[in-house]
């Protein structure tokens, strides 16, 4: 099974109870083993705290920003978390992902209001009529980050295997020796081919005609 994508969550205090609400809408895409999510709450007692902290954002994958007027209260989510968050998602380390759960004047934050926001129309979670379907909008939009990062993730498997050393060594006569997709060298009986599958081209010669 993939390893799953780890995720980040930056709230308020005050917002712990949408917290829990968002938590527990992602719960299935946890328990199919596509996250594991990581908040504050999760650390256990005598461990530093801001270390714990740091360790779980430097390995997130996404980091979830719980925006409301409690969350730009905060002077350690501006001082700290989003500092780092903001590093790492310039670096492409991270993806940062605004979640507005309650109206404020998210407009006026250069963050908030330039990175792509959920749930859809950056509509805050308490405005929806129902509030579940709120939810169920971020979890959406949370999972087509799950769809690019897992392409991403296909892209630079395929390339750490076609960019494997080729040992020229390991060939015998009546193998074929390939690395994945591209087809190097084949020896079958007396002649030595060379196969170029990219223009389905093969250049036979017999030992010793050259």
């Amino acid at each position: 099974m993939p390893k799953p994508y780890n995720v980040f969550i930056v709230y308020a205090r005050k917002d712990a109870d949408y917290l829990e609400e968002l938590r527990g809408h992602l719960r299935p895409m946890e328990r199919a083993g596509m996250l594991k999510i990581w908040c504050d709450r999760e650390i256990d007692p005598g461990v530093k705290w801001e270390d714990a902290i740091l360790r779980n954002m430097d390995t997130a994958d996404m980091i979830l920003l719980m925006v409301s007027a409690a969350y730009y209260d905060s002077s350690y989510i501006h001082e700290k978390e989003l500092k780092y968050a903001l590093m790492r998602h310039n670096r492409g380390e991270a993806t940062v992902i605004p979640v507005i759960v309650r109206p404020c004047d998210f407009d006026a934050d250069p963050i908030a209001s330039s990175i792509q926001s959920l749930p859809k129309d950056a509509k805050p979670v308490t405005e929806w009529p129902n509030r579940d379907n709120a939810w169920l909008n971020v979890v959406k939009g949370i999972r087509k980050e799950v769809e690019k990062l897992d392409n991403k993730r296909r892209s630079i498997d395929i390339n750490e295997t076609s960019n494997q050393d080729f040992d020229p060594n390991v060939l015998e006569k009546g193998n074929i020796v390939s690395d994945s997709s591209n087809i190097k060298i084949a020896i079958i009986q007396d002649f030595d081919i060379s196969l170029d599958i990219s223009n389905c081209k093969s250049l036979a010669t017999e030992p010793g005609s050259q």
